[in-house]
C-alpha cells in the first residue's frame, strides 16, 4: 500500500514539474517584429509593367529545409512573380538556354547565444532579453540566357523582446511586421531593383 502511495506521489511530482515548465514556456512574454533590409519602399509595385508570356524559371534553395521545393518561400516567389513578372513561373534546377532564370538562396543565422541569453534562461525569463539580429539573408542570382547578370542581396532582421513581464503586451506582436510580410517586401524589392537595372 505504501509502495503505491509513493508511486502516486512521485508521478504527481513529475507531472507538476512538467506542467510548470510547459506553463513557463507558454507564459513567456515575447514581442517581436521582422524587417527587410534594405527597407523597401512602401508604395506597391507599379501595375503598368506588362507581364511576359515567356515562362520565368526559378529555383529556390534554403540551408534550413531538407526539401526546399516544398517551401512556403517558393510558393510566395511563384505567386509574386506570377502577378508582376511572367504569366507562368516554372521551377527549374538549371538555367534554360533562353530566357530569364532566378536562383534564390536563403540562409539563416540566428547568431551565437550571448551572455544575456544565458542569463535570461538561467533566471527562468525574469531578466529581459532583447535580440536584434539579421536572421535571414537572401541572394537573388539573375540569369539571362544562362549568363549570370547580377546578384542581389537582402536581409530580414528580427527584433524580439523576451521577458515574462512582457506577457500582458504580447498581443502587440500581432500588429507588428511578420516574417511573411518582410519576405514578400523583399521579393517586391528584387523586382523593382531588377527593373531599374533593365533586366525585367
Amino acid at each position: 500500500m505504501s509502495h503505491n502511495i509513493f508511486r502516486i506521489r512521485s508521478f504527481n511530482l513529475i507531472g507538476t514539474l512538467v506542467l510548470l515548465s510547459t506553463m513557463g514556456t507558454a507564459l513567456l512574454g515575447c514581442i517581436g517584429t521582422y524587417n527587410e533590409s534594405p527597407l523597401s519602399r512602401t508604395n506597391p509595385l507599379e501595375q503598368q509593367h506588362q507581364r511576359t508570356n515567356t515562362p520565368l524559371h526559378v529555383y529556390y534553395y534554403s540551408d534550413v529545409l531538407r526539401d526546399s521545393l516544398l517551401s512556403s518561400d517558393l510558393r510566395a516567389l511563384k505567386h509574386v512573380f506570377g502577378e508582376h513578372v511572367a504569366e507562368q513561373t516554372v521551377v527549374a534546377t538549371v538555367p534554360p538556354q533562353r530566357g530569364l532564370y532566378v536562383h534564390v538562396y536563403k540562409t539563416s543565422s540566428p547568431g551565437p547565444p550571448t551572455i544575456f541569453y544565458r542569463l535570461w534562461l538561467l533566471t527562468v525569463f525574469v531578466i529581459p532579453y532583447y535580440r536584434d539580429v539579421a536572421e535571414y539573408s537572401f541572394e537573388y542570382d539573375l540569369y539571362i540566357d544562362t549568363v549570370l547578370r547580377k546578384t542581389y542581396h537582402y536581409e530580414i532582421r528580427s527584433r524580439h523582446l523576451f521577458w515574462i513581464g512582457a506577457l500582458p503586451f504580447s498581443w502587440i506582436t500581432l500588429l507588428m511586421n511578420s516574417y511573411e510580410n518582410a519576405r514578400e517586401a523583399i521579393i517586391h524589392q528584387f523586382i523593382r531593383d531588377a527593373r531599374s537595372d533593365g533586366f525585367l
